[in-house]
């Protein structure tokens, strides 16, 4: 059985770029300097997609929207992280620069979302329910 949020393009793109950052991550395990941002950066990865589909299973639009909010954010402290480790030289330019278009990417659907379920809200209604 497939879940909703599933379904979502850009739940999908926050799950491949998670899977990717602690692949790419993973070798720096053995960096016991790096071990407190190499669990925050896991974290924040993962948050993205599971923000998602947390909001994915929300009853009204502004708790889904909050939601989608919230993967932006961990979106954008992923992307934080990533440059510190840039920067330390825990991964390369290149796997940065590859990184960025991702989170790019992931940014601009996130942005979509928001602006699509925010249109169909209708501020008349304390709380409007979504469709499944």
């Amino acid at each position: 059985m497939e879940f909703i949020y599933q379904k979502l393009d850009v739940w999908q793109k926050a799950v491949e770029l998670s899977l990717a950052i602690m692949k790419t991550i993973g070798q720096q395990r053995e960096n016991a300097a790096g071990a407190g941002l190499i669990r925050e950066i896991e974290a924040s990865a993962t948050r993205v997609a599971t923000c998602i589909a947390r909001g994915k299973a929300c009853y009204y639009r502004t708790d889904f929207i909050r939601h989608l909010n919230q993967a932006r954010s961990a979106l954008y402290e992923t992307m934080t992280l990533l440059e510190i480790f840039r920067r330390r030289g825990w991964i390369s330019d290149e796997a940065y620069q590859e990184f960025e278009k991702r989170g790019n990417q992931i940014t601009a659907m996130l942005v979509r979302l928001i602006k699509t379920v925010t249109q169909h809200y209708n501020p008349s209604h304390s709380q409007t329910a979504l469709a499944s």
